[in-house]
Formats: structure tokens, sequence, C-alpha cells
């Protein structure tokens, strides 16, 4: 399924709604491909503990890439944004950035042109969209000797 793009202004979908459809589309597809080419026809309780954690290590890391895409789409509000990182900022004689952005950036172009045009900075707080509930869980290869050890969590 394409991804929603919006052409006009006046057609612009709802920035939010757009994220959120992009973002669940990204993760279906990672956890599709992960599916499919896992062809371990053991359970997960029964995986070995090193494999169990690379799967998870592996999640958590294209999910922590969808959610930064998804807070950027957000934080753009519709527009127009390139992506980069605040790499200087010096107070003197008003204010200078440099910002780094990706030399493959689609709207590299258009920055170039734009220079001594006025800009819009957009931070896009991704940190605080990192969290999760609880770490995910892995079955230890060895279990417990005796039924009354106690657990890590107790």
């Amino acid at each position: 399924m394409p991804k929603p793009t919006a052409t006009k202004t006046e057609e612009r979908p709802d920035i939010v709604t757009l994220a959120s459809e992009t973002i669940m589309g990204d993760l279906r597809d990672f956890l599709l491909d992960r599916l499919k080419h896992d062809h371990n026809p053991l359970p997960w309780n029964m995986r070995p503990e090193k494999e169990q954690a690379e799967t998870i290590e592996r999640t958590t890391s294209a999910v922590r890439t969808w959610v930064h895409r998804a807070c950027t789409l957000i934080a753009a509000g519709g527009q127009q944004a390139a992506r980069g990182s605040l790499v200087k900022f010096q107070a003197k004689d008003g204010i200078q950035m440099q910002i780094n952005i990706e030399s493959t950036d689609p709207l590299r172009h258009a920055l170039m042109d734009h220079v001594g045009q006025p800009v819009m900075v957009i931070l896009a707080d991704v940190e605080q969209h990192q969290g999760e509930r609880s770490a995910p869980r892995v079955t230890p290869d060895q279990g417990a000797l005796m039924d009354d050890e106690p657990k890590d969590d107790d």
C-alpha cells in the first residue's frame, strides 16, 4: 500500500493520522518480514536466551527508527521538513546555528536556494516517546534448580 502524501495545502490530511498510518504500516512490514524469515520451529520460550535477546534488540532498534520518523512527521505539521542535527549554536550578534543534514535529503537543493531567506526550525523531541511499559523478558537457558528460588523481579 503506498504511503499517503499531501500534494496541496487544501488537501493536506490530518498530520497525526498521516504519521500514524505511516508508522503502523512500517511496523507491520517489519514484523511481517521478521515472521516470514523466522524459520525457527521452536516457540519463543524454548528458544535459546541469546536468540531471544538478539530478536528483542533488532525489534527495538527498528521500532526506535519508526518512532523517530513518526515524531518528525508530527512535528513538521504538514510542512516540508529537512531532518538534521543541531551541531553548533552561537549567541553573538543574533543567534547562529549549524544544522547538519544528510547530503541525500530530498530538500537539500531547496535549502541551498533558500540561503538568506526566512526559515523555521522545529524541534522534534523524540526522546519523550522512547519509553516502554517494561523491558521484554528473555527466558533463561538454565531454569531455576528449585521452584522456591527468588525470581529477578522479587
